[in-house]
């Protein structure tokens, strides 16, 4: 539970002789930032269901330099999240060029595909991005971890409102991918997962190169 991590991790700041604790003060601040994050991210993720319920969701699309915004993406990642045990890794095609698509919606994508990763991986796991032109005008995005895996008759329902499958670290909404298919849906593309139990996962999405 995200909230009695930060509870637990705060109440040991506050309560403890500093001198006994200082040499835990880092992780438990640590700790208390990770949970908060993932906090975060599940009200958003209510919050943008709950728009989509209403229909209310709008896109605002501008063209972007895809490589450079993956790119910063990824960065931005790896600075939040410096103490984590997984070996990352990125793959970006040259020559990409210009996408249409709505920042913030394409950054809660990756932020829902990223977290699954951690989640559904362990200490020393691999975490992989790798983004390529597909059948020319089209860009296809992958997130790969090595973790727990799928069983096959799942790939398709994990995209399903409330669906959670696998056990992961920490409780989640059930939200995220369904949320990531409304988004890519919505800028006229599709995502799919493949899997091997016990082994890998890898979800995968496909836009446009669409005008505004």
């Amino acid at each position: 539970n995200y909230s009695t991590s930060i509870l637990l991790s705060s109440s040991m700041l506050v309560d403890s002789d500093p001198v006994q604790i200082k040499d835990k003060v880092q992780e438990l601040g640590q700790v208390i930032y990770r949970k908060s994050k993932l906090i975060d991210q599940l009200i958003n993720n209510i919050l943008t269901s709950s728009k989509f319920e209403l229909n209310q969701l709008l896109l605002h699309k501008r063209k972007i330099l895809i490589s450079d915004y993956v790119s910063n993406f990824y960065q931005d990642f790896l600075t939040e999240n410096h103490s984590l045990n997984r070996v990352l890794s990125i793959s970006i095609a040259d020559n990409l060029g210009e996408f249409s698509v709505d920042e913030s919606k394409l950054n809660e994508v990756l932020t829902n595909l990223f977290s699954n990763a951690v989640k559904y991986s362990g200490e020393g796991d691999k975490i992989a991005l790798e983004m390529k032109l597909h059948e020319e005008n089209q860009l296809k995005v992958s997130v790969y971890n090595t973790g727990k895996g799928l069983a096959k008759e799942h790939l398709q329902a994990i995209f399903e409102k409330f669906m959670r499958v696998q056990q992961g670290d920490g409780a989640g909404s059930g939200l995220g991918l369904a949320i990531c298919k409304e988004i890519i849906s919505a800028h006229g593309g599709i995502i799919w997962a493949q899997s091997e139990l016990g082994s890998w996962t890898t979800i995968s999405f496909i836009l446009p190169r669409a005008k505004i």
